[in-house]
């Protein structure tokens, strides 16, 4: 297999505190490999680069070839050959991907282990969307997706968000129903939903929390009262908070991400948790000129988050960018206490070996973690294995296919387990069922 090892260069750890933590001028770096393990000759991910030369694409799956990469990547067929990936939500033996193409707009698709194929969810034109932001289903019968208007509320002075909930039809029934749902912001702001269950939905949209309290369906597209009720509101007025998604592993451990300021104020990061008892703010900050405040009796990251994972109860990980400056691979990983204290870990590592900036993490454990990286404009698939001790590693996963590694970029990283993960993007869907 084609790979890759560099080690980890710090580890940091505070109790309800976040500290930063520099790079070690000292750290001992592995150069890349260009071969496979058999020895061949084929073009590792390590070379793919914006000014390498063209090397072939392999857009397309052909039973006569080999549709895996060695460590178990496989091809998965699209229904056409201009569709991005831009989100996907998997499921054991199923999956629904949000995607767009020149020729059909915005469309949700699905994918099932029976066939392993691809194919549209509705084919009806409204599916048609401007500026959606993500998919997520809680089983294989239903598919929510969130989108932003492309022009202001009408009587709001602002901008419309929106979420659609699709069903699957029930016989004689053959086409899926939809109810549509908007939210009125004095902002620009894009909302996002995602949930644990079918009875535990949220939509985060204009410094607002809100929450599926009914069933959805009894209002119709936007009609009668809304079921979406704010269950958490940003007192802060002076510094609103942007939310950028959440992540979650169960009803009582929902992490809801976003941040404060930007440009010369900021930013800060925002981590709020919810929990049996209700939702508490893990991570906040006041942003002020050159950097981020202190907020009381909170920590402060003085960073945006470009990924994040809820790993298990408690455990949640993501990307920052900007602690460090340069490449965004500096990785924080907030860990829930029995006396209800948050430890806040900071990982700080060289990348000069891995010329990558990683774009997605999903993980098993807080020890074995996925990242999405790009490289140029390819992405690639980096594993993460007991990165917050001195002995972590990091190491490629292979995507070479029939002697070609991937060229396209890749947006989404995702899986429910080692079996059964996703790696999507540009004309590509990567399925993985082994560890």
């Amino acid at each position: 297999m084609s790979s890759q090892l560099f080690r980890v260069a710090c580890v940091s750890t505070v109790i309800a505190a976040a500290v930063a933590c520099a790079t070690s001028p000292d750290e001992e770096t592995l150069a890349p490999s260009t071969e496979l393990g058999d020895g061949g000759t084929s073009v590792s991910d390590a070379a793919v680069m914006t000014d390498a030369p063209a090397v072939p694409d392999v857009p397309d799956v052909d039973a006569a070839r080999p549709t895996c990469s060695e460590a178990g990547w496989c091809i998965t067929p699209l229904p056409d050959s201009d569709l991005t990936l831009q989100d996907i939500w998997p499921l054991p033996n199923h999956a629904f991907a949000l995607a767009s193409s020149d020729s059909r707009g915005t469309q949700i698709l699905e994918w099932r282990r029976s066939g392993n194929q691809w194919s549209y969810v509705d084919d009806d034109a409204r599916i048609g969307v401007p500026l959606a932001s993500n998919v997520w289903s809680p089983n294989e019968n239903e598919v929510y997706y969130a989108f932003r208007d492309s022009g202001a509320a009408p009587n709001a002075g602002g901008f419309r968000g929106y979420v659609n909930h699709g069903r699957r039809p029930q016989p004689p029934e053959t086409a899926w129903s939809w109810t549509r749902h908007s939210f009125d912001c004095d902002v620009v702001d894009l909302p996002r939903v995602l949930g644990t269950s079918a009875d535990d939905v949220y939509v985060t949209f204009c410094k607002k929390i809100y929450r599926l309290k009914a069933d959805d369906g009894d209002a119709g597209s936007d009609g009668g009262t809304s079921p979406w009720i704010p269950d958490y509101i940003d007192n802060d007025l002076t510094n609103p908070v942007t939310f950028d998604g959440a992540t979650g592993t169960g009803g009582d451990d929902v992490w809801f991400v976003g941040r404060r300021g930007s440009g010369r104020q900021g930013p800060c990061a925002v981590v709020i948790r919810k929990t049996s008892t209700g939702y508490q703010p893990i991570v906040d900050g006041v942003p002020q000129r050159g950097g981020c405040g202190a907020r009381a009796g909170l920590p402060r990251i003085a960073a945006t988050f470009t990924a994040w994972s809820a790993l298990a109860n408690g455990r949640f990980v993501a990307v920052l960018a900007g602690v460090l400056g340069g490449v965004s691979n500096d990785l924080v990983k907030i860990a829930a206490s029995n006396g209800g204290d948050y430890a806040i870990d900071f990982v700080g590592s060289s990348y000069s070996s891995m010329p990558v900036t990683f774009t997605g993490v999903w993980g098993a454990s807080e020890d074995d973690l996925w990242f999405l990286a790009s490289r140029g404009q390819s992405g690639v698939v980096v594993r993460g294995a007991n990165i917050w001790n001195d002995g972590g590693t990091f190491q490629y996963s292979t995507l070479v296919l029939n002697g070609a590694p991937n060229t396209q970029r890749l947006s989404t990283i995702r899986g429910t387990s080692n079996n059964n993960l996703w790696a999507v993007g540009v004309d590509r869907a990567f399925h993985k069922t082994s560890p």
